[in-house]
């Protein structure tokens, strides 16, 4: 009970922290910055992440590492797991048209998702009405 109890406290501390920011590539408000915080929270222990305000800047840092996307840079630091034993906290991948960033976000409970998702420039919650393509335990 107390591991799914510290995964609503870290999701929620995650919340709190990018609630109402709007995504930025220049202030930290992006799906990256976003996971990193989760992941941390959770007690994992990433590479430090190198600056980048823009999108080809990302990319750069991306490639940088050896790494095509962002689901690449998830597998080289969780466990990937089926996207049906997500649970709150977790990270999943959102089908995206962008094949670099896809669209990540963090497992919310009752099958919802926290991340800047299309159609919004804010952080948002949302129930999805399509399956995760991946997902990883934090």
């Amino acid at each position: 009970m107390t591991g799914l109890i510290n995964r609503r406290d870290v999701t929620q501390a995650t919340l709190e922290h990018f609630a109402g920011k709007p995504f930025d590539w220049r202030t930290g408000g992006t799906c990256v910055h976003l996971v990193r915080k989760q992941i941390v929270g959770m007690g994992h222990k990433p590479p430090p992440m190198k600056e980048f305000r823009s999108a080809l800047s990302a990319k750069r840092a991306l490639k940088a590492k050896g790494w095509a996307n962002l689901a690449e840079m998830l597998d080289s630091l969780l466990t990937r797991i089926p996207t049906a034993r997500a649970v709150q906290g977790d990270i999943v991948e959102m089908p995206s048209d962008d094949e670099t960033f896809g669209a990540l976000a963090v497992k919310m409970d009752n099958g919802r998702i926290m991340g800047y998702l299309a159609g919004s420039d804010l952080l948002t919650i949302a129930q999805p009405a399509v399956t995760p393509i991946a997902a990883w335990r934090t």
